[in-house]
């Protein structure tokens, strides 16, 4: 068991540092492989539910689905968070979603039409649709018995896919749609 959690481990490790060149984008601009490393013109990608800083952007590459690390076993509602405390998440089932909040600004700063609660800090994915910025009057950065997920970790939960890197926190539903989500990019897809 402890071979095989090492191999998986490595492999992400390894996946991770692969593709550290930049690369074309769909869009045409330039990509790093690290969230935040955008040289181009092309702005991350726009979720419904108002516009970002940049105006109506172009769609970038999607970052590939994270490799399945651990699974994770859960009831109706699991939450976990990244080392650094600035990102929070929660699983809920019925309905099925996953939800990640941020503690510093992100590029989502033009309020929705109706929109009750904060805008911008709030970011969330179904199993079967786009990820989006969404309106909250709370946050799951401070859930209780949230998880430290350590950096360099992939894991399923439910539906869902995430790899946790020190650049950035990465979560796919089975469609392949989600959110890459770092202190200086925020890309919803």
């Amino acid at each position: 068991m402890i071979r095989r959690v090492a191999a998986i481990v490595v492999l992400v490790l390894v996946l991770a540092g692969c593709g550290s060149s930049s690369k074309k984008s769909a869009g045409g601009g330039t990509t790093g492989s690290q969230a935040g490393t955008s040289t181009g013109s092309v702005p991350p990608v726009q979720s419904k539910g108002g516009l970002g800083k940049a105006g109506s952007p172009a769609q970038p590459k999607t970052p590939p689905v994270a490799p399945n690390g651990d699974v994770i076993k859960i009831g109706n509602f699991f939450a976990f968070k990244t080392a650094s405390g600035q990102l929070g998440c929660a699983y809920t089932k019925n309905p099925t979603t996953l939800r990640c909040d941020t503690r510093f600004a992100t590029r989502f700063t033009r309020r929705p039409p109706r929109c009750e609660g904060e805008y911008g800090h709030s970011f969330e994915v179904s199993p079967n649709g786009h990820a989006s910025a969404i309106c909250a009057g709370d946050t799951v950065l401070s859930a209780a018995g949230a998880r430290t997920i350590p950096y360099g970790h992939a894991w399923t939960i439910g539906p869902y896919a995430c790899t946790n890197q020190t650049t950035s926190l990465t979560c796919t539903n089975n469609q392949g749609h989600g959110f890459r989500l770092s202190r200086t990019q925020q890309l919803l897809f």
